[in-house]
């Protein structure tokens, strides 16, 4: 399966790795894109982010995508926006909420144990350090979710699925557009 990596450019090249770093499950799909600053065919993903940071010099780069399809001509795109207004326009917003060691997880710089559910034990934050600003899009096939609902804000898709964080659920995915949410298990 082909991958498209979405990437903020204040992300370190360590990031590139694949592995079990639940902050490194994110997901943003069906986003919309700003007008590209350039394409070019690159040999990886670290030339992509080469270019990205050649770019920047010049105010014309914050973030980059690359492409895993084969035989793709412009598998590095070039944009010029800022990060959480980009994903701010995406549709489909997916999060962990715990991982399978039953460790709470959170979308802030810091957590608190004490403000997290009483079943959590450890805490892990997902904010500006680790993963933040990579995710791969247009390559999530989701089961379909053990509980869903509807609901106004992601805040509350977050919260209802953290309700039930102790039946197995730890990821969630809420659509904008439908105001809809999914609560899954063991993503």
């Amino acid at each position: 399966m082909s991958k498209l990596f979405v990437l903020g450019l204040f992300v370190a090249s360590a990031f590139y790795e694949t592995g079990a770093d639940v902050c490194g499950n994110y997901l943003f799909d069906d986003c919309r894109y700003p007008a590209l600053i350039t394409g070019v065919h690159v040999g990886d993903i670290n030339e992509c982010k080469d270019l990205c940071d050649l770019y920047h010099t010049a105010d014309s780069c914050d973030f980059f995508t690359y492409s895993t399809l084969p035989l793709t001509d412009e598998n590095c795109k070039i944009y010029l926006e800022e990060w959480d207004t980009f994903v701010g326009g995406c549709n489909v917003h997916g999060a962990p909420i715990g991982d399978n060691n039953g460790n709470c997880v959170v979308n802030d710089d810091h957590c608190e144990i004490d403000e997290m559910p009483a079943d959590c034990d450890h805490c892990t934050a997902c904010g500006k350090a680790g993963c933040y600003g990579v995710f791969e899009s247009e390559c999530a096939e989701f089961p379909k979710p053990e509980e869903t609902s509807d609901a106004l804000q992601e805040s509350f898709c977050e919260a209802a699925c953290r309700i039930i964080y102790k039946e197995g659920i730890n990821y969630y995915t809420y659509k904008v557009e439908e105001q809809t949410c999914g609560c899954y298990k063991k993503m």
